[in-house]
């Protein structure tokens, strides 16, 4: 009985969380959306204290050194914050123009067990590549 009301619970938690309303760069333009609609390659615009439910790269911040913080959630519950830096290359990427322009192939590992890293690399059509 237990494990059933928690798989309920997490059920009505994971539709509340598919069902936020994000920004995602369609063309030049951001569009709200429902979080559930992101696909792989979409550009998510998350603003100060934004939820997001899914992985993503990244890009860009507000701040000149590229550098912000997320705080994280594990599988067990636990909270943690985590400095993210955005690559020299694409850190002057603020705006829906420029990175609606941006050329780019996303390479990464393979899934794994490890849920505390990523490694992969941005290859930019004009030949850079980034290295996260």
């Amino acid at each position: 009985m237990c494990q059933g009301y928690e798989d309920y619970c997490r059920h009505k938690s994971d539709r509340q969380i598919n069902h936020r309303k994000v920004q995602v760069l369609r063309g030049c333009h951001l569009e709200t959306e429902r979080s559930e609609q992101i696909r792989v390659g979409d550009i998510v615009r998350v603003d100060n204290h934004d939820q997001f439910p899914c992985d993503l790269v990244l890009l860009s911040t507000s701040a000149t050194s590229g550098k912000c913080f997320v705080m994280t959630a594990n599988l067990d519950g636990e909270t943690n914050l985590k400095p993210l830096f955005a690559s020299k290359e694409t850190r002057d990427c603020d705006s829906p123009e420029l990175l609606a322009n941006l050329q780019a192939q996303l390479e990464c590992q393979n899934p794994n067990s490890d849920l505390m890293s990523f490694k992969g690399r941005i290859k930019r059509r004009q030949g850079c590549i980034l290295c996260f």
